[in-house]
């Protein structure tokens, strides 16, 4: 379920278009492509179930740079010392949940324009309902 809020201008899967952007240009190899795109795409996981964490790095690691960390605390400290342009996260972490990280980050102007997608074990209608709430764009069951 999309949230209302979400800015459809920010677009934070590589579509077509954008791979086409790169790949158009002749000149340049696989590499930079590669190169190219994961500079400029970043996406922050927080889960702290470490086989998903390495299951969703190696699916998202060819297209963008992918930053893994396992509790509410780091997650936090790392959006606010550089935001990501996505950020996945479990509904349920240690020190600081995934819903109070983002109604922290929704309060804050200043890092509040990157979507979120808070996942869950299990899908909870009331689970769902605070994760939208609080600023989430989607909420799905966990990958």
């Amino acid at each position: 379920m999309r949230n209302s809020s979400y800015n459809s201008t920010n677009h934070f899967f590589t579509s077509p278009t954008t791979l086409a952007e790169f790949t158009n240009q002749n000149s340049r190899s696989d590499d930079v492509v590669s190169e190219k795109i994961q500079s400029r795409f970043r996406v922050l996981i927080a889960d702290d179930n470490i086989s998903r964490l390495e299951h969703l790095h190696e699916l998202l690691s060819p297209l963008w740079h992918v930053e893994c960390v396992t509790n509410g605390e780091e997650a936090l400290n790392r959006i606010c010392i550089s935001p990501p342009e996505l950020f996945l996260t479990k509904s349920k972490l240690p020190i600081i949940d995934g819903i109070t990280i983002l109604s922290r980050l929704r309060s804050n102007l200043n890092i509040n324009t990157f979507p979120t997608i808070i996942y869950a074990d299990h899908m909870y209608k009331e689970e769902e309902t605070a994760a939208l709430k609080a600023g989430a764009d989607d909420f799905i069951a966990a990958p």
